[in-house]
């Protein structure tokens, strides 16, 4: 093999490394851009894994303990909690890490806890005073921030600043 012939091997070898190397990135960086850096796959993801479902009965019975020590019924406090609330709750978390959207109003949804809570005293027979208002609004804060706890999560945080490179990775496979 002459001189020449080896360095055209030695060329041939290295660029086709390179050239792997450069497509293993273009390939990764195609299939994170539509799935893990993506708010709409994750979301997608979280409502076909039926975390909502399995999430409800585990927060279910954490809102009944609360409402137990509380004086509340089981049955009242079990009706604050669905699955609904918690796919609701969990998607609009993602979109927030991603500043898709705005995330979910824990705020509104504790006042939903309180009207219930409120009804539920006014059944009893029992008047509504300072105290017993400022009581059922922390029973409805803490049951807020039990969802709000259990839907949050830093991994979403992670995967949105992950985002901030898709641009340069757009750029780099357009140019591939």
């Amino acid at each position: 093999m002459s001189s020449r012939s080896r360095m055209r091997y030695i060329l041939t070898v290295v660029l086709s490394f390179f050239l792997s190397l450069f497509l293993l990135v273009i390939i990764t960086g195609v299939i994170l851009l539509r799935t893990v850096v993506n708010p709409w796959y994750i979301a997608q993801q979280l409502e076909r894994s039926g975390f909502a479902e399995n999430a409800a009965t585990e927060i279910r019975e954490i809102f009944i303990s609360y409402g137990l020590a509380s004086g509340v019924s089981r049955d009242v406090m079990a009706s604050l909690i669905t699955a609904q609330h918690i796919a609701e709750a969990a998607e609009a978390g993602v979109m927030e890490s991603f500043d898709v959207s705005g995330g979910y109003d824990f705020t509104s949804y504790s006042d939903e806890i309180l009207a219930v809570l409120q009804d539920y005293v006014a059944k009893q027979g029992i008047d509504l005073n300072d105290d017993i208002t400022q009581g059922l609004r922390s029973l409805a804060d803490l049951c807020a921030g039990a969802l709000q706890n259990y839907v949050s999560s830093p991994i979403f945080d992670i995967l949105a600043g992950a985002r901030h490179y898709s641009r340069h990775l757009f750029i780099a496979i357009t140019v591939s």
